[in-house]
Order: structure tokens, then C-alpha cells, then sequence
């Protein structure tokens, strides 16, 4: 019994350090896409970020409530990723990042990445888990608000074009969703 009780504490322990090992190479991916230029985004998308941050959220929610802060970090880290591809990155004269415009292409790549995982899924589990205060809830709510957007802006965009309507109003450029409602 003591053998087993010592290989427990070791694959705790193996467990803690490897995700303290995840935690920091998802903050350096952060902080790399963070200021980063359109081809930074792409190769932070190469290198399997979407896949990283919906790792964290399953395998978070799996371990319990002390690492709800991971988890909401991954959700916000997902939800800012969409939107800078989405709207791009504009001129701040508070931060020194550059600039670029919309990254279609990309959010199409991201948008693969979290099918595969399927990351969606993960994304609703934490809108349905009621352990998590409201304020949690409202940033699971928001990041699946941006993810189907991206999928309502490519289903537009692979829909063929109306010719009865002349409004000139560019849906494909504003959010539909301001937050999921579960109502």
C-alpha cells in the first residue's frame, strides 16, 4: 500500500509541474501573439494554439474549481484571438503592436483546430456547469458568441450574394451575436 501511495504523490506531482509547464508555454504563445504581426498570428496558430487553450479547458474542468482562473484565462485568450482576426488590429496609440486587417484565412484555420478538438463542445460544457460564478459564465458566453459568429460570417461568405437587396449595410463586418443566450 505504501508503494501505491508513493506512485500517487509522484503522478500528482507529475501532474502539478506539467501543467505549470503548459500554463507558461500558453503565456509566452499569449504574449508572442499578443504583439505579434499577421504571419506571428499564423504561426502561433501553426503551432497548435487553439488546441493548447482547449486543453486547458478540458482538462481543467476535469482536475475541479481551484483552477476555474485557468480556465477563464483560456476562454478570454480564445475570445481576444477571434477578435483580433476577425476585426484585425488597428492603430493604438497606447500600445506599440502592429497593425494588420482581417485574417479570414486564419479564423477559417482556427475554426478547423476547434472542430477537430472538438472545442465547441468544451466551450457550452462551461456555459451549462453551474459551479462557476456569473461573471465566468458571462466570459464562456461571449467566447462562444465570437466562435459562432466566425461561423455565421463564413456560412455568408459561401452563401451566393442577394441581388433583390440594394442596402448597402455590411453584415459580414459587425458581430451578430453581443452574447449567447441560453433563453
Amino acid at each position: 500500500m505504501i508503494l501505491g501511495i508513493t506512485y500517487s504523490h509522484i503522478s500528482i506531482e507529475q501532474d502539478k509541474q506539467s501543467l505549470e509547464i503548459r500554463r507558461y508555454s500558453r503565456q509566452c504563445l499569449n504574449k508572442i501573439r499578443s504583439f505579434g504581426d499577421q504571419i506571428v498570428q499564423g504561426r502561433v496558430l501553426a503551432s497548435g494554439y487553439a488546441g493548447s487553450l482547449l486543453s486547458v479547458i478540458s482538462t481543467a474542468s476535469v482536475i475541479g474549481s481551484q483552477n476555474d482562473q485557468e480556465i477563464h484565462s483560456a476562454l478570454l485568450d480564445i475570445k481576444e484571438f477571434l477578435d483580433v482576426l476577425h476585426n484585425g488590429r488597428q492603430n493604438d496609440s497606447y500600445k506599440s503592436q502592429p497593425q494588420f486587417p482581417p485574417q479570414t484565412k486564419l479564423i477559417n484555420q482556427f475554426n478547423e483546430q476547434l472542430e477537430e478538438e472538438e472545442g465547441l463542445e468544451e466551450i457550452e460544457a462551461q456555459v451549462i456547469s453551474q459551479r462557476y460564478n456569473q461573471n465566468f459564465t458571462d466570459f464562456s458566453k461571449e467566447t462562444k458568441s465570437a466562435v459562432l459568429n466566425i461561423f455565421i460570417f463564413f456560412k455568408r461568405l459561401q452563401s451566393p450574394p442577394d441581388s433583390d437587396s440594394d442596402d448597402d449595410d455590411d453584415d459580414d463586418e459587425r458581430w451578430l451575436f453581443d452574447k449567447y443566450d441560453d433563453d
